[in-house]
């Protein structure tokens, strides 16, 4: 923002979104290295914690139907379900065309887990990052929409930036991102996601 010329920067640049969402990416890949092992792909420890689970420990959906517990078929497909989700979700959420039914995935994946085990809020935050997959400028027709159905807006002073706002033009600068990095900040993301990896 420069406050002196009133100009104000709509562009992010490139890597900020990036680093997030590859930090999300990592996450959930390294659920599936986990995952790759022996027990895990002969359906334990599934099998063992679905056989000791009290019914009154489900919440729905699962709660609704407890008998599918005791089901070889749902432990299998937990297990190799929940390997192949982890292995591949984050690749498909950073595409645009993979993105719907990849989140679609996540949010399934992190309600039934919700369901079967008691994890905290991770299944909150799961499905709370989705958001920094989204194309850039989704808050604000999202706000917009909101500040509708509550008419928190004055009709008067803001039917003129309500059209401006959804003009093509203003439409495709808020969606543009700007250039990658620098060098030296490209080769500081290259060295934190070492690290982490």
């Amino acid at each position: 923002v420069n406050r002196r010329k009133g100009i104000v920067n709509e562009e992010i640049p490139l890597w900020n979104m990036l680093i997030l969402r590859w930090q999300v990416v990592i996450v959930y890949f390294y659920g599936a290295v986990a995952k790759f092992q022996g027990d895990w792909l002969l359906g334990e420890p599934l099998r063992h914690w679905m056989g000791q689970k009290p019914p009154e420990t489900l919440r729905p959906p699962i709660s609704f139907f407890p008998e599918i517990l005791q089901q070889e078929w749902f432990i299998w497909a937990l297990s190799y379900g929940g390997f192949f989700f982890d292995l591949v979700v984050g690749f498909l959420l950073l595409h645009r065309k993979s993105f719907w039914p990849a989140a679609g995935a996540a949010v399934l994946f992190h309600i039934t887990n919700n369901s079967l085990f008691k994890i905290g809020f991770f299944p909150v935050i799961g499905i709370s990052l989705l958001a920094v997959f989204f194309q850039p400028h989704w808050p604000r027709p999202f706000f917009r929409q909101i500040a509708r159905l509550f008419r928190r807006r004055d009709n008067d002073q803001n039917s003129g930036n309500e059209k401006a706002s959804e003009s093509p033009r203003n439409r495709r600068r808020t969606k543009k991102l700007a250039p990658m990095a620098p060098i030296w900040v490209t080769s500081f993301i290259l060295c934190y996601f070492a690290i982490q990896i």
